[in-house]
C-alpha cells in the first residue's frame, strides 16, 4: 500500500528477511569485529595494566557489611566482576559466573560481585547475589569507588589480582557471549584460564581482552552551565522520550528504564557507544542520501544532528536545564494497544527457556476453531516473557486434512509466503486502514515461529496474539509476500558480495 511515497517496513529492523536470516546460531571468531557484533579482543597487557598495583578501599556489601579490598588475610586470589541487574550481558554471564565461583570456593579464591550503575534496583541485585550462595559477595558500589579503581570499562569487566593486590589478568569472562551474538558454548575459557594459572604460579598466554559488556558512565561533578544550551528538558528529555521511551521503560522490552534525567546519566556511556555505531534506535536499513528524508514510514533512526547534538550533551556533563519545561512522554495501555481483541489464541503449554545459551528456533502450534471465514482488522502479540522473545513470525495454516486429520498439508515455512502476523522489540500490533483486512480462514491454524534468547535466568513463555475483526467485510484484501532467495553462496573472503531477489507486483506502488 501506498502513502505519500513512503513504505513501511516491519517494525524496527529492515525486512522479515533480516529476521530470518539472525540465526541464533550465528558463529564470531575470537576478534572479529563489526558494527553490530564485537567478540573479546587481545590486548597487549600494557594496555590493561597488568602487573600494576591495586589501592586499598574500602565498601559497603549488599548485606551493609563492611569490607576492604585488600583485607589484612588476602586470600590467594581475588576476582572482581563488575555486574549489572539492567545489562542484557551482565545478566546472560551470571550463570558461568555462578559456576566459575563455585568451582573455585574451596582454592582460597575471593569472588567480589560489584555492580556500578547507580540506576539499577537494589530488590534485582538481592535476587542476583542469592544465587550464588556464599560463594560471591556482593556489592552496590553507587559510588563506583572500586570500579574505578580496578579501571573497569563495561559491566563484564573481570579483574584477577593476587594477594598483594598485582593485577595478573583483566579482560572478558570467555568468548560466549558478546555485542550482538551469542554462542552455545564459549571457545576461549579467559577467567577461568587466568585463576589457574595464578593458583599454580605458573604463566598463561592471555592476560588482556576488551570485555564486551554495556559501556560504564562514571559519574561527573556538575558544573553550572547555559540554561538556553542543549540540556535535558528543553530538547535531550523529549528526544529519549520519543526514540527510546517505547522500549526502555518499565514494562518495555528494553533492559533498563530511561524515563528520568538519572536513568539517562546511569547509562549514559552506553548510550553513547551504541547511538554513535548507530546500533540503537534498531534500525539497520542503508542510510539514505539526500534531504527528501527516509522512504520508511517507521524509521526510528537518528539523524546525524540529532546524534551529534545528543553526543555532545553526553560530553558536557549532562546538564539537567530548568525542570518547570515538561516533556511530553508517550502514554502506553496496560492492556492491548488494539483494544479490546475480539479473539484471543495463546500456547496451550508454556515453552521453557533455558538460562545460557542459544535456542533454535521453536514452532508453536494453536488452533483457532472459527467455525466461518473471518476478515482481521488489527493483530497483536504479546509475549508470554518479553525479555527473551527476539522475534515472533505468525502464519497461517490450513485445516488437518487427511483421514483422521493426517496427510500432507502446508508446514507455512515458505520464505517466499512472507508473514500473516510478526513482532519484533518495537512492534507489536499491526493495525490496517478502514477498508482492509486480512484473512482468517475457517478452521485455520495458526504458526507461531519463535526465536528465543537465553539471558542468564531460566523461564517460561506463554505468547499470546489478539485479534479484532472487521466491521464489514473489507474492500480490498491484504496480503504479504517475502523477497527470498535461500540458494546464494558467499564466496570465501569476499568483501562485498551482492545477493538478489525480484517479485513482480500486481500493481504500480
Amino acid at each position: 500500500m501506498r502513502t505519500a511515497n513512503r513504505f513501511p517496513v516491519m517494525g524496527h529492523l529492515t525486512a522479515l528477511a533480516f529476521l530470518l536470516a539472525w540465526s541464533p546460531h550465528a558463529r564470531m571468531v575470537a576478534g572479529e569485529e563489526s558494527r553490530v557484533r564485537q567478540a573479546p579482543l587481545k590486548l597487549e597487557p600494557t594496555e590493561r595494566g597488568i602487573g600494576r598495583s591495586l589501592e586499598d578501599v574500602a565498601f559497603l556489601t549488599l548485606d551493609g557489611d563492611l569490607q576492604r579490598l585488600l583485607p589484612p588475610q588476602a586470600p590467594k586470589v581475588t576476582v572482581v566482576a563488575i555486574t549489572s541487574t539492567s545489562c542484557p550481558l551482565s545478566k546472560k554471564y551470571l550463570p558461568t559466573l555462578q559456576s566459575i565461583a563455585a568451582n573455585f570456593a574451596s582454592q582460597n579464591v575471593r569472588f567480589l560481585l560489584i555492580n556500578p550503575v547507580a540506576a539499577d534496583r537494589v530488590d534485582r541485585m538481592r535476587t542476583a547475589a542469592a544465587e550464588f550462595g556464599n560463594t560471591a559477595t556482593y556489592v552496590f558500589d553507587k559510588s563506583q569507588v572500586v570500579a574505578k579503581n580496578v579501571r573497569a570499562t563495561t559491566t563484564t569487566d573481570v579483574v584477577v589480582f593476587d594477594s598483594s593486590g598485582v593485577v595478573r589478568y583483566q579482560g572478558a569472562i570467555d568468548d560466549q557471549h558478546g555485542l550482538g551474538y551469542s554462542r552455545e558454548q564459549p571457545t576461549v575459557h579467559y577467567l577461568q584460564t587466568a585463576l589457574n594459572g595464578v593458583l599454580a604460579g605458573e604463566a598463561f598466554e592471555c592476560v588482556a581482552t576488551t570485555a564486551p559488556g554495556c559501556t560504564l558512565a562514571f559519574q561527573v561533578k556538575h558544573t553550572d552551565h547555559n540554561e538556553q544550551a542543549v540540556n535535558y528538558h528543553n530538547s535531550i528529555g523529549q528526544l529519549i522520550a520519543d526514540r527510546c521511551v517505547h522500549c526502555h521503560r518499565d514494562g518495555g522490552v528494553g533492559p533498563f528504564s530511561l524515563t528520568s534525567h538519572d536513568d539517562i546519566v546511569a547509562h549514559a556511556s552506553m548510550i553513547r557507544n551504541v547511538v554513535l555505531r548507530r546500533v540503537m534506535p534498531p534500525w539497520f536499513a542503508a542510510q539514505v542520501d539526500g534531504d527528501d528524508g527516509s522512504p520508511w514510514l517507521n524509521d526510528c533512526s537518528l539523524s546525524e544532528n540529532e546524534i551529534k547534538s545528543l553526543v555532545s550533551w553526553i560530553d558536557n556533563d549532562m546538564p539537567k536545564g530548568d525542570d518547570s519545561k515538561p516533556i511530553t512522554a508517550p502514554e502506553f495501555p496496560d492492556g492491548w494497544s488494539i483494544g479490546t481483541p475480539d479473539a484471543v489464541y495463546a500456547f496451550d503449554k508454556a515453552v521453557p527457556i533455558k538460562a545460557s545459551g542459544i535456542m533454535p528456533y521453536k514452532n508453536v502450534i494453536v488452533d483457532t476453531d472459527q467455525d466461518a471465514d473471518r476478515w482481521v482488522q488489527a493483530i497483536e502479540i504479546r509475549p508470554g516473557a518479553p525479555a527473551v522473545v527476539h522475534h515472533v513470525i505468525v502464519s497461517v495454516l490450513p485445516p488437518k486434512s487427511g483421514w483422521f486429520g493426517f496427510g500432507r498439508e502446508s508446514t507455512g515455512d515458505s520464505e517466499a509466503d512472507g508473514y500473516w502476523g510478526a513482532y519484533v522489540p518495537g512492534m507489536s500490533k499491526i493495525v490496517f486502514p478502514e477498508g482492509y483486512g486480512r484473512r482468517l480462514p475457517k478452521g485455520s491454524r495458526l504458526k507461531f515461529q519463535m526465536h528465543y534468547t537465553p539471558h542468564g535466568q531460566a523461564m517460561t513463555d506463554q505468547t499470546r496474539i489478539g485479534l479484532r475483526f472487521c466491521e464489514r467485510t473489507p474492500d480490498y484484501e491484504v496480503k504479504v509476500s517475502g523477497l527470498a532467495n535461500g540458494r546464494f553462496r558467499i564466496p570465501p573472503h569476499a568483501d562485498n558480495h551482492k545477493v538478489q531477489s525480484s517479485i513482480r507486483l500486481p500493481f504500480d506502488a
